[in-house]
């Protein structure tokens, strides 16, 4: 619970510039479950981790970011009326500021990941944020509107979410390569055992939207 307050603590403070920036309420981005911090409090709590708390905050707000930026500009992309049981940002403020606000959203994280310990950790933070951008791509502009098999799914799953659940994983090795390759590869794998949410949201989030059932 410590962790989740910091980390929270850091987006929130984050956020109220970027909200500030476009005029928005601070309510309009409810808080999810934050499962990629949660995550790294489990990692924190043993043994095997072996990063500063700082850099751990950082890595979870950023990442806690860069999943929220990823979720306004999908809501767009796939006009879906509703995020976690509430209308989504596009249906309250428009368009070009959920647009906007993923943007800032994903500048702030990228800022954050440049403080801890002289920017560490920003390299293997851009290559995932980078990665997760192409995996995005890759669904909408070839799989869209298409049903795609189950390695597929995993694929896509792999590129998009379970990044950043390698990276807090990583984070918490701290400079220990073969720990951190390990804790990356773990990470990975957590996404994949939720593997059917991750069918019923990126393999059937179109028909959803179509049912108007939003996501």
């Amino acid at each position: 619970m410590e962790l989740l307050n910091a980390v929270q603590a850091v987006i929130c403070q984050r956020l109220e510039r970027a909200q500030e920036v476009l005029g928005l309420k601070a309510d309009l981005l409810p808080r999810g479950k934050m499962l990629r911090t949660r995550l790294a409090g489990r990692l924190w709590a043993s043994v095997a981790c072996g990063a500063c708390c700082e850099t751990i905050v950082a890595a979870c707000a950023a990442i806690e970011m860069v999943h929220t930026a990823s979720l306004c500009h999908d809501d767009v992309i796939d006009e879906s009326p509703l995020r976690r049981h509430r209308p989504a940002l596009w249906t309250v403020a428009g368009r070009p500021a959920a647009v906007l606000t993923g943007d800032l959203l994903l500048s702030e994280s990228m800022d954050l990941m440049l403080q801890p310990q002289g920017g560490l950790y920003a390299r293997s933070f851009l290559a995932k944020v980078r990665q997760v951008v192409e995996a995005e791509t890759r669904q909408e502009l070839l799989h869209r509107g298409q049903m795609p098999d189950m390695q597929t799914c995993i694929t896509v799953a792999r590129g998009k979410t379970g990044l950043l659940f390698a990276f807090v994983a990583e984070i918490c090795a701290g400079t220990d390569p073969v720990l951190r390759s390990a804790l990356e590869e773990a990470g990975y794998l957590l996404r994949q055992v939720l593997t059917p949410r991750v069918i019923h949201g990126d393999c059937h989030d179109q028909r959803r939207i179509e049912a108007g059932q939003g996501i």
